[in-house]
């Protein structure tokens, strides 16, 4: 049953934000956007024949390796192809479109350990990548989760579900400034926790929302009034 699972999550993943992997830019391995066009549009039978011919021409070639990879129905053997690229090729053109399915695996399995630590791969090795945004996104659904009592329009009272984060505001050298803004957001009703960390006041807010984009909102919201740059904390 988890194997039919895994496989099912390699073949959602597989078409997932192919177009990342589109980026106009030359290197010095085989050029595979036309295939990638092919694997979005569902044209995989030429890919298929073609493939063993490349794989024997150009072995060591990452980007015939990615496009093996994302051609790998088996959820096991395809997880250690994606690895492979990032780990042996770091600066390739698909390196962190391959870290990127890894994280989707781990995550999907809800092996979250292992999902954490390749979000760290991606922070320290591609923090520019349109992929680790989405990383940041998708391991919100594993904060914790939360059921609220909400009152409607229609003055009745339901639960909603919300999940809960920590965002860090800031790490205050000035505590005078510090406990203004900790006042100040206390008295509507935020919850802040202060930490003392090497002579600094860091100030944490924590908060049970809907979803990410009120959590997009909020961010926005205190980065402009406050002139802040809060930090969401995993």
């Amino acid at each position: 049953m988890l194997n039919d699972f895994k496989k099912i999550v390699f073949v959602v993943f597989l078409f997932y934000n192919i177009l990342f992997s589109q980026d106009i830019f030359n290197d010095e391995y085989y050029d595979i956007s036309s295939y990638l066009k092919d694997i979005e549009n569902g044209e995989l039978q030429n890919i298929k024949s073609e493939l063993p011919k490349l794989l024997r021409e150009y072995p060591k070639d990452p980007n015939i390796l990615y496009l093996d990879a994302l051609l790998t129905t088996d959820g096991d053997l395809a997880l250690n192809k994606f690895l492979k690229i990032p780990q042996d090729y770091p600066s390739s053109k698909y390196a962190d479109a391959a870290l990127f399915r890894v994280f989707c695996y781990y995550f999907a399995i809800e092996d979250y350990e292992k999902s954490n630590n390749i979000y760290n791969w991606f922070k320290k090795d591609y923090p520019n990548s349109p992929y680790f945004k989405q990383c940041r996104f998708i391991n919100l659904t594993n904060t914790k989760k939360k059921q609220t009592l909400e009152k409607t329009d229609d003055n009745k009272y339901r639960y909603q579900e919300t999940k809960e984060y920590n965002i860090q505001l800031g790490a205050f050298s000035n505590r005078e400034n510090a406990e203004k803004l900790f006042t100040n957001l206390i008295s509507q009703g935020y919850k802040i926790n202060k930490i003392e960390k090497n002579n600094l006041l860091v100030l944490i807010l924590n908060i049970n929302l809907k979803d990410d984009n009120e959590l997009d909102a909020l961010i926005q919201n205190l980065s402009k009034k406050y002139n802040l740059q809060p930090k969401l904390l995993k």
